[in-house]
C-alpha cells in the first residue's frame, strides 16, 4: 500500500493523481510556485482537499499522519536561536515534538551555521544561514515522512545546495520526502518521481529521468508542459521513426532532461 495516494484532486484549475510509496523521495515542479505551495499544505493534511489517502483515510486533521510527518517552509523563519536547550523546550511545551540535540549540533557545525547568524538575543540570520538552521531543525526532529517547500532557498555555493539536497532526498534517513522544487538541476539522480504542473493546466507524474522535446511550435501529437511563447516543451512521445521524420520535415527539436527544462524558459 502506498503511503500517500492522492486520487483527482482538484486544485485551481489542475487534476491530480499520485502515489508517493514508501521509500520514495518526490518532487513537486511548477512555474507557478503557488500551485507547488498549496499542493503541498493538501498532501501534507494543513488544508482540505478531497482525495488525499493515508492508509485509507483522508490526511487532512490525520492525527495519526501528522504524528509521523513533518512539513517545513524553509522560506519561513522557525528558529531564532541556535542553543539547544531553548529549542528543545519549544519544541515539546508548544508543539509536543522530541528534538535531537546531537544530530542538530553535528549538522550545524558541519554547515557553520554560527558563522551565518549575527547572535544577540534573537538570532538573525542570513538567507543561507536561515536554510541551514531549518535543514538542521527537520534533521533533528526525527520525523520519518517529510514535505518540505523552497529547499534551497538563499544558497548560492553548489556544495551547499548539493548537501542539502542529498540529505532531505536519502530514503535511508526518511521514509518518504516530498519536495517543492524550487531549482531543478540539483535534484538530478536524486527523485523516483517528479509531479509536473504544466503551464497549460494538466498535471503529469514523470519518471525521475524523463526525457522532453524542445519544439520552435507546437505540434498536434505533442503533449505540452512548458512556453515562452516561441518554444514549446513537451513530453517526449516519439519513436526514432518519427523523430526522423520530423527531422526530414525540417521541424527543429532538442532532446532534453526534465532536469534542463529552466535553460530552455
Amino acid at each position: 500500500m502506498a503511503y500517500l495516494k492522492i486520487e483527482n484532486l482538484q486544485l485551481q484549475n489542475y487534476t491530480i493523481s499520485l502515489e508517493v510509496e514508501n521509500g520514495e523521495a518526490v518532487g513537486v515542479f511548477s512555474r507557478n510556485a503557488d500551485i507547488v505551495s498549496d499542493f503541498l499544505k493538501v498532501a501534507s493534511g494543513i488544508n482540505p482537499g478531497k482525495g488525499c489517502y493515508h492508509e485509507e483515510k483522508s490526511v487532512y486533521d490525520n492525527r495519526e499522519y501528522f504524528q509521523n510527518r513533518i512539513f517545513m517552509d524553509f522560506a519561513h523563519n522557525y528558529l531564532t536561536t541556535l542553543r539547544t536547550s531553548s529549542i528543545e523546550e519549544a519544541l515539546k511545551n508548544k508543539l509536543g515534538l522530541s528534538f535531537n540535540k546531537e544530530k542538530f549540533i553535528k549538522i550545524g557545525k558541519e554547515l557553520n551555521i554560527r558563522g551565518e547568524a549575527l547572535i544577540g538575543k534573537q538570532y538573525k540570520f542570513t538567507p543561507a544561514g536561515n536554510t541551514f538552521a531549518n535543514y538542521a531543525l527537520l534533521q533533528a526532529l526525527d520525523k520519518p515522512n517529510i514535505v518540505v517547500l523552497n529547499p534551497t532557498r538563499g544558497l548560492n555555493l553548489p556544495e551547499d545546495i548539493e548537501m542539502i539536497i542529498k540529505g532531505m532526498t536519502d530514503t535511508a534517513v526518511f521514509n518518504t520526502a516530498l519536495i517543492g522544487i524550487d531549482r531543478m538541476k540539483p535534484f538530478k539522480g536524486r527523485l523516483s518521481k517528479i509531479l509536473v504542473f504544466s503551464d497549460f493546466g494538466t498535471a503529469h507524474v514523470l519518471p525521475g529521468e524523463a526525457q522532453l522535446i524542445v519544439l520552435p511550435h507546437l505540434i498536434e501529437q505533442a503533449t505540452p508542459l512548458f512556453t515562452d511563447g516561441e518554444k514549446t516543451i513537451a513530453l517526449c512521445g516519439y519513436e526514432k521513426d518519427e523523430l526522423k521524420r520530423m527531422q526530414k520535415d525540417r521541424i527543429g527539436f532538442d532532446l532534453i532532461s526534465l532536469y534542463a527544462v529552466e535553460d530552455y524558459l
